[in-house]
């Protein structure tokens, strides 16, 4: 309900998607851990989705660099 007030989605699972296609592109950038997951926030403040747990986020992040490998 808050979240509509604003304007804004909950997170889902097309989101989900998304951070990851993003966070798969900034590792082929050679970026760090940390400014992936800085730049995963932003994108999600950005579209106005709703941020995820650390925990949804650093699984996104460490499976874009196993995906990369």
């Amino acid at each position: 309900l808050i979240l509509k007030l604003y304007g804004w989605k909950a997170f889902s699972d097309i989101h989900r998607q998304s951070l990851g296609k993003q966070a798969l592109f900034l590792v082929d950038k050679q970026e760090s851990d940390e400014d992936i997951l800085f730049a995963l926030v932003a994108h999600c403040w950005k579209d106005k989705v709703e941020i995820p747990s650390y925990q949804e986020l650093a699984t996104i992040v460490s499976t874009a660099f196993e995906r990369f490998k």
